[in-house]
């Protein structure tokens, strides 16, 4: 079993330890044992308790991790790294990275045999792999590193001044210099403020090397391979070495990663604990900077969050508001050390305590805060609180006075044009830290998409990159607004296609990644629905069926169809977002403000309640001499397995009026395995006033797995005929 290995060892430790001494005037054995020891012990110890290492091995002054899994690499080696030494402040003149304990950290990856011991404090570990390690990859760093930081300098008589102007010489400035007595035959340790170096006298010259006094991390080529298949390496990879193995006389390669950004990253768990979240992979876009692309609000959003305090950022469903929302809480928390927090209104009970919270936020403003609170007005529909409607301008006041703390609130563009309206009071208040996202803009245009796509393409090595023409397909499909037109769809289709190759199957993926949005789309028709506001699938019904109809048109036939509970048509009009009203041949017509809307039709007819609208609908148009666009849009739905009942029932209830093209749209429905069941429900619901050719369907061999089924329902008096149908259609089988 492979297991991954980290070696940390205190860099410069006897050294280190006789600086603290005297500049600390703490006695040696104390350094080494209290202030340098035993903080690395305990962090592990930590490390342990928590699951993040199997455990350790120590040395005199080093250790050897075993780790679980590679996720735990950079939070281990980030917090092992920000140990810091129990020393006081002013010691931090001495060395740039004084305040923690510095050292060199090597990663590998070792086998262990079945058997292994890997708990406690003693790992069985093979020498070798120590050796390894210890002896040969960071001695050869370190080899190479005081390598390239040598140079020679003339003669020297040994004051300041003259060192000073040699290191000038060399383009080095040394604004504080100490030279300390001779620490061996001909050789001197020169301080400054920032570095340390050796002088050694070579010959009839002088030979300068900078000291490595700084913490690093490396990796053997093994490990490396393990960052390419996990990650984007050259985000971490700073310098690559080669040498030889003195073994097998082979050229191997060793690298040096970047310090920072191996710190960045291992940061990524403590802030998903913070806001209550188990795993990066939904976030890992906002998280990791490498990745993250703005949307064209950033910088305005990112302005009114610094300068009122709060900002609430809107905009359509699916579109990136909580993405945006944990980028800004990431940024607070890497860049200035804030502690995050995320009220989380997935579910309704979850959105009731988001809106207690947010009436009492005096409670949540702490110093060093910043909190994200997850539509709190409703997820589809609008859910209201009083109080917090009344207190809304007081809430906003609350967070500008505060000085030191911030809060971000999403909500869904028509959910929150309702709370405004209900707020009216500090309506002007609201839409001054109002942000949207906007699919209609957009926020993310083709451009930026595709920096989306070809960042997440690189960080998940997906093979179709290096395919010209593969890539050349995929970049063209987003010049089509409709495909993959959010972050969260383009993350979605890479993880799907990383070894995709297949030039039919990354088009089939393309396709299916752009449904996303669609179906967030019909979804929220649904509940809308559901929670009695059919008026709006009655509205939205006829700019399905046509994006050309007049406006004046639809409104007609709206307050044709208009029950009691529905809303004016105007108001309906203006609150959708999603319908633009434009002119086109010198009339005003209403049409889908994005493709994905119009494309949300099939999913929308899953549901019994939005068919039966959009039926309705439809059959009060088939009635005006079955217009084009009504036939169009049947021959469309056909083609989709998720409406076929909707077609077949569609034609079966205007059989007589259809023209014969769209009559025999069921015949071919009835060829199709995934349509038979639809087809043989509509026949028989109306097999009284159908031709015999229509009712023989029936009979089709694909329509017969539907009919038993059908026939069961009778057995079960689940059906919902009348006593006298049921009897004919039982008739009815029996003569056939």
């Amino acid at each position: 079993m492979e297991k991954f290995l980290i070696y940390a060892d205190i860099l410069g430790f006897e050294e280190l330890a006789k600086e603290i001494e005297i500049n600390e005037n703490i006695p040696s054995l104390k350094v080494r044992d209290e202030i340098l020891k035993e903080p690395v012990k305990t962090e592990l110890e930590r490390l342990k308790k928590e699951g993040k290492i199997y455990g350790y091995e120590k040395g005199s002054d080093n250790w050897i991790l075993v780790l679980k899994e590679f996720d735990f690499i950079f939070e281990v080696v980030s917090r092992v790294l920000k140990i810091e030494m129990p020393v006081g402040k002013h010691a931090a003149k001495l060395t740039k990275d004084y305040e923690n304990i510095p050292l060199e950290i090597a990663i590998g990856c070792y086998g262990f045999d079945k058997w292994a011991e890997l708990e406690g404090d003693k790992i069985s570990c093979n020498d070798k792999v120590i050796k390894f390690l210890k002896t040969y990859i960071i001695p050869i760093y370190s080899n190479t590193y005081k390598k390239e930081n040598s140079f020679e300098i003339g003669k020297w008589d040994f004051s300041k001044e003259h060192l000073k102007k040699e290191f000038l010489n060399k383009g080095i400035s040394l604004t504080e210099c100490l030279i300390e007595e001779e620490i061996k035959d001909e050789r001197w340790k020169v301080i400054d403020k920032l570095n340390k170096y050796i002088i050694e006298k070579d010959r009839s010259s002088f030979k300068v090397y900078k000291i490595l006094t700084e913490s690093f991390v490396i990796c053997t080529n093994h490990f490396f391979e393990e960052l390419k298949n996990n990650s984007n390496e050259k985000y971490f990879v700073e310098n690559e070495f080669t040498y030889t193995n003195k073994k097998t006389k082979k050229d191997e390669k060793y690298y040096l990663l970047k310090k920072e950004n191996v710190i960045k990253e291992g940061k990524i768990p403590d802030f998903l604990n913070k806001i209550g979240q188990q795993s990066k992979s939904d976030f890992s876009g906002a998280l990791i900077d490498r990745i993250f692309v703005p949307p064209d609000e950033y910088d305005e959003i990112k302005k009114s969050l610094k300068d009122k305090g709060i900002v609430f950022i809107t905009g359509t469903a699916g579109y990136g508001k909580t993405y945006l929302a944990i980028r800004l809480l990431w940024e607070k928390y890497d860049d200035e050390g804030y502690i995050p927090g995320w009220i989380s209104g997935k579910e309704k009970d979850e959105r009731k305590d988001v809106r207690k919270r947010l009436t009492d936020i005096e409670a949540e403003l702490k110093p060093k805060h910043i909190i994200y609170f997850e539509d709190p007005f409703g997820k589809v529909e609008y859910e209201k609180r009083d109080d917090l409607e009344e207190n809304i301008r007081g809430i906003i006041d609350s967070v500008k006075n505060k000085r030191d703390c911030f809060a971000i609130i999403t909500s869904r563009k028509d959910v929150f044009e309702k709370f405004k309206k209900e707020s009216f009071s500090a309506a002007k208040e609201i839409e001054a830290i109002e942000k949207e996202l906007n699919i209609i803009k957009p926020s993310y245009s083709d451009e930026k998409r595709k920096k989306i796509l070809e960042k997440w393409a690189e960080e998940k090595g997906c093979k179709w990159l290096s395919n010209e023409k593969l890539k050349e397909i995929i970049f063209n499909s987003i010049n089509d607004e409709s495909k993959l037109p959010s972050p969260l769809a383009i993350y979605n289709f890479v993880v799907a296609t990383k070894n995709e190759t297949n030039k039919n199957t990354i088009r089939q993926k393309i396709d299916e990644y752009s449904k996303e949005l669609p179906e967030v789309f019909a979804k929220e028709i649904i509940e809308l629905s559901k929670s009695g506001r059919k008026d709006r699938m009655r509205f939205l019904s006829f700019i399905f069926v046509s994006e050309n109809f007049e406006k004046k048109f639809v409104k007609q036939e709206y307050e044709k169809l208009k029950e009691e509970n529905f809303e004016d048509f105007e108001k309906i009009l203006k609150e959708e977002y999603r319908v633009k009203e434009e002119e086109l041949f010198k009339k005003r017509v209403l049409n889908f403000s994005h493709p994905s809307y119009s494309q949300a039709i099939p999913y929308v007819l899953e549901d019994v309640v939005c068919r039966k609208i959009f039926c309705n609908v439809l059959k009060e148009l088939a009635e005006k001499d079955f217009p084009d666009d009504v036939r169009n849009l049947l021959f469309e739905l056909a083609k989709k397995d998720s409406a076929a009942r909707y077609v077949a029932q569609a034609i079966v209830n205007n059989f007589e009026k259809l023209p014969d093209d769209v009559r025999n749209l069921l015949f071919e429905l009835a060829k199709k395995d995934s349509a038979a069941w639809d087809v043989a429900w509509a026949v028989a619901n109306n097999f009284e006033k159908l031709p015999d050719d229509v009712r023989n369907l029936l009979f089709t061999d694909k329509v017969q797995k539907g009919l038993k089924e059908i026939i069961e329902k009778f057995s079960n008096s689940g059906f919902k005929w009348n006593k006298e149908k049921a009897e004919k259609f039982k008739k009815f089988l029996k003569n056939e």
